[in-house]
């Protein structure tokens, strides 16, 4: 079953959300946040997968952050910190809501997020297409931003345009994973596609696998892009990131 439900974040802006609800009641929960420019229903792994999540007997959240999908906002009012402040505070509900065990996924961006996020209470976490280094943005957008208070651009599936504020292009050259990575004991699963040409350099991932504390393992997607767009490929993301949560939630 799924139910549409309104967080409270901690500005009072309210966050539109999706409860996955399996047959069996569950303290075992995936909190999914979406991409850079996604949001909780048009990055369609995040709905699959949360789909999928509850067939198999775990509940299932996915949300749009401030400023994008259903929320509050508009997207040009969001920064970096905004986004990872509206998921700690999903975190907190649903730890509210009784949900004692906690596992973070995320693409791109929503990877990020998740990263940063991280504290004890998470059990484990699923991270694809990781944008571990936020200044490739910063780069590929500083000649647009030159004299520009925001720039317009799309979402990958549907097309639907968004602008992308100043602040949050500052934050790209500003927030850096290297530490927070060090400090992640959870066992993390990090899937990326082989022909993921947006941050994909299969030696530069290694070394920040290699960062993380605890149990992490890479997997790559043979002949999938960074959204992992064909369904074929998603499918085989969603199987391996399923079997990642039923060992480590």
């Amino acid at each position: 079953m799924e139910k549409k439900i309104l967080i409270n974040n901690r500005d009072g802006q309210k966050l539109a959300a999706v409860f996955h609800i399996p047959d069996n009641k569950t303290e075992k929960i995936v909190i999914l946040s979406h991409s850079f420019k996604g949001d909780k229903d048009c990055d369609t792994l995040i709905k699959n997968f949360a789909v999928r999540v509850c067939q198999e007997g775990f509940m299932a959240i996915r949300f749009d952050c401030y400023g994008t999908g259903e929320s509050d906002g508009q997207f040009i009012e969001a920064t970096v910190t905004s986004e990872v402040e509206d998921l700690e505070d999903v975190i907190q509900f649903v730890k509210q809501e009784g949900y004692e065990d906690i596992c973070l996924a995320g693409l791109s961006q929503g990877a990020a997020m998740s990263i940063l996020a991280t504290d004890e209470n998470i059990k484990c976490l699923v991270l694809w297409s990781p944008a571990f280094d936020l200044s490739v943005l910063y780069k590929r957008y500083k000649a647009e931003f030159s004299d520009k208070d925001f720039i317009i651009k799309l979402k990958n599936r549907t097309g639907e345009k968004v602008q992308v504020g100043r602040k949050m292009w500052k934050e790209f050259n500003t927030i850096k994973l290297d530490d927070k990575l060090l400090t992640i004991k959870q066992p993390t699963l990090i899937i990326h596609g082989e022909k993921d040409y947006l941050h994909f350099n299969l030696d530069k991932i290694k070394e920040y696998v290699a960062k993380f504390f605890g149990l992490t393992k890479l997997e790559v997607i043979q002949d999938a892009d960074h959204d992992f767009l064909d369904s074929q490929k998603e499918k085989e993301v969603i199987d391996l990131s399923i079997e990642w949560v039923k060992k480590y939630l």
